[in-house]
């Protein structure tokens, strides 16, 4: 039995098919894998303390607000909307806000538990 030129071009295209597709599943697999990598090494990237702190909003419409801002000891009205940050006022005395006003603690609780889980130590 002989093999025709017909034959040796449908092997050939086959092998052809199969080492694109491995190619293209190895593309895809490494893809994956370095955003999985990524993903993991946030939480090995540790924010400095910083001395910026939103102390209140104010939302003035649907995309615009106010924004009360400390940095360091001093406080600073910012206004926001979609064309940009303006600085409107350096506050002369640092606004004192009530319970009421502040956001609840959760989101500290929240940033707690994250930063244990990434470390490592994460207690239930």
């Amino acid at each position: 039995m002989s093999i025709t030129t017909h034959s040796l071009a449908e092997i050939s295209a086959r092998h052809l098919g199969i080492q694109l597709v491995g190619a293209l599943a190895l593309v895809l697999l490494t893809i994956f894998l370095l955003k999985i990598l990524l993903q993991r090494s946030r939480c090995l990237i540790r924010r400095q303390p910083t001395s910026l702190t939103v102390i209140e909003t104010l939302m003035l419409g649907p995309r615009e607000r106010l924004i009360i801002v400390q940095v360091d000891t001093q406080q600073i009205l910012l206004g926001v909307n979609p064309q940009g940050i303006t600085h409107l006022v350096t506050l002369p005395e640092p606004i004192v806000t009530t319970e009421s006003n502040q956001p609840p603690s959760e989101p500290h609780r929240f940033s707690q538990t994250l930063a244990q889980f990434c470390a490592g130590k994460f207690v239930r």
